[in-house]
């Protein structure tokens, strides 16, 4: 089965921009609750996934780091210290179970690298879940 039918598209999606600064990656993580997001380059590339503990680090690594400095500071010169596997348009819900058991949600590319939408870990334990009950239920 085709990852498409469980995708939250990119337009349901928050996700940053290489543009953005630290502070506004900071604020929109706090107002959404997450503690990775997917960051994009301006043409909607998919770049990688930003954490709190990537951010966590580059603030250690700058003692004198401020809410007003971080205005002035790009994303882009955040160290990424994970890099989330990312799945193709066309990978098959069942080749996404391994990459599942590690991070949160698995970002979903087409074939120029674009950034289409995630899929959850929750969505797809979902899908395993009624498969597994319609399996036995001879559904």
């Amino acid at each position: 089965m085709n990852v498409l039918l469980l995708i939250t598209p990119k337009c349901k999606v928050e996700y940053l921009e290489e543009s953005f600064s630290i502070r506004q990656t900071l604020e929109k993580m706090d107002y959404h609750h997450y503690s990775a997001i997917p960051l994009l380059s301006e043409k909607g590339e998919y770049l990688g996934v930003v954490s709190e503990g990537d951010l966590l680090w580059f603030m250690k690594k700058h003692n004198d780091f401020s809410l007003f400095e971080s205005e002035k500071v790009s994303i882009m010169n955040v160290s990424r210290r994970h890099d989330y596997d990312y799945a193709k348009s066309d990978t098959t819900i069942e080749e996404l179970y391994h990459i599942i058991l590690s991070q949160n949600f698995v970002p979903i590319i087409d074939d120029r690298n674009m950034f289409i939408g995630i899929i959850t870990r929750k969505d797809i334990i979902g899908f395993l879940y009624k498969q597994a009950y319609l399996n036995k239920n001879n559904i």
